[in-house]
């Protein structure tokens, strides 16, 4: 086969033939078979699996959705019912043209005097408010706060425990965002040493959604600010804010019952804890207000305020 023009196809036998031409290199060997073992063989229990798990992914998404906007209807709705309820307590009450912050721009000096513009308004308007009709709608108010310089203008009510009111309105119903209450462990008709008061801190500044602006220097600079009013149906007080920090959720600052010299320690300690540099008031009084809210995940919002104004209603 080395050179085909001489070939001679009659003097070459069939076996010849065969074996001469398949000696020849240049020759492309056939392929293979393939492997019948090495075709991919598509499972229909396989096909199963992908099938049932595509379709649970999407049920979970789905569910995930229904969920989590049946919760933000609840949420929203929970938030409407509160400012619903906020504004027939205001009508009801005639705090809808109370002027509780009496003191005006003119008023710059140091509040501390008994005939500044600011205590007047302790004589006036709020000594007409009806704890008895507040009372007709929840038995278990026992004060009303307002905080100067924030939307906190709420009645304030209280419980067997402090867990009840974390989760229901002051018309008793199931809500989420709660309402502003007292410490169970202190009374009302005689204040504690610490009068400690809760509240949800809410985005649109409802409950204590907007105590935080306590917690701003640039807050102060209005001198009205740094005073809070609770009335219970005994007195009428002032408190003077001292102190105001950010801190995890531990029972010191919640303590209501002090032994001994035991008071004076825990308000030096409060005191080096405030993020801004307060004057601290003078007053006759040893007892204080506390206001504590969520401020993120992992720390509590502190305001506390002495009292430096008492006056019997």
């Amino acid at each position: 086969m080395n050179d085909l023009e001489n070939w001679d196809p009659k003097s070459v036998t069939d076996d010849q033939f065969f074996d001469d031409f398949f000696e020849d290199d240049d020759f492309v060997e056939a392929l293979p078979l393939e492997d019948e073992k090495s075709k991919p063989v598509i499972s229909h229990k396989h096909k199963d699996k992908k099938i049932f798990a595509y379709c649970f992914s999407l049920f979970f998404a789905l569910t995930l959705f229904f969920v989590n906007s049946y919760k933000i209807v609840a949420w929203f709705m929970d938030r409407q019912e509160v400012k619903a309820q906020i504004n027939s307590v205001i009508d009801d009450t005639s705090m809808a043209s109370l002027n509780i912050a009496g003191a005006t721009a003119s008023s710059e000096g140091q509040m501390g005097g008994n005939d500044d513009i600011y205590h007047k308004f302790l004589d006036t308007e709020l000594k007409n408010l009806s704890f008895s009709e507040l009372k007709k709608k929840n038995k278990d108010t026992v004060a009303w706060l307002k905080v100067n310089g924030t939307s906190i203008n709420y009645p304030i009510v209280q419980a067997k425990d402090n867990d009840y009111y974390l989760s229901h309105s002051y018309n008793k119903k199931k809500n989420s965002a709660g309402w502003v209450y007292m410490d169970y462990r202190n009374t009302s008709a005689e204040l504690n040493k610490n009068t400690i008061i809760y509240g949800h801190s809410l985005w649109n500044r409802l409950m204590f959604g907007s105590l935080s602006k306590l917690a701003q220097k640039s807050h102060y600079s209005n001198n009205n600010n740094k005073y809070i009013t609770l009335v219970t149906p005994n007195y009428q007080l002032q408190y003077e804010i001292f102190s105001t920090y950010t801190i995890k959720p531990e029972l010191y600052y919640l303590t209501t019952s002090f032994k001994e010299n035991e008071f004076k320690s825990f308000i030096d300690k409060i005191t080096k804890r405030s993020k801004i540099k307060f004057t601290m008031p003078k007053s006759d009084y040893q007892s204080i207000l506390t206001l504590s809210t969520c401020y993120d995940d992992e720390k509590r919002l502190v305001v506390h305020a002495l009292l430096v104004k008492k006056i019997k209603r």
